[in-house]
């Protein structure tokens, strides 16, 4: 997906990408619990894909999802990005990020579509 950021000297334009990492993504969806503002600062850092992705973005360490969200936050504040726009995209940023975790309600389960674990009736007796 790619998205516009609006910074103090115009737009910047990025791509945004799921990581592959399905523990950092869990960390994310985990850390929204605590401030999802963050959690959302640090999966827009953790999604950013190709140039100009902050310094501060290049690796979530240790899953320390909320040092990991302000170094981010202070680079974009510094590149003049304000915080409603960050909070903007950092939501944009975690549907990206979380979209593999969360199940799909509407879609049938694909467990169930393959196997029937249902028991098997009884038997007819005579």
């Amino acid at each position: 997906m790619n998205i516009e950021i609006k910074t103090r000297s115009g737009e910047v334009s990025v791509s945004l990408e799921a990581p592959k990492s399905l523990s950092a993504q869990s960390a994310i969806l985990r850390a929204s619990v605590e401030d999802p503002y963050l959690a959302g600062i640090a999966a827009l850092g953790l999604a950013w894909s190709g140039s100009g992705r902050p310094r501060s973005a290049r690796k979530l360490m240790g899953h320390k999802v909320m040092p990991y969200a302000q170094a981010v936050e202070d680079e974009l504040l510094r590149l003049g990005v304000s915080l409603p726009e960050m909070a903007r995209v950092g939501n944009l940023a975690f549907e990206i990020v979380v979209r593999g975790l969360v199940p799909d309600m509407d879609s049938p389960d694909p467990v169930g579509e393959v196997e029937d674990f249902s028991e098997a009736p009884a038997p007819e007796t005579s």
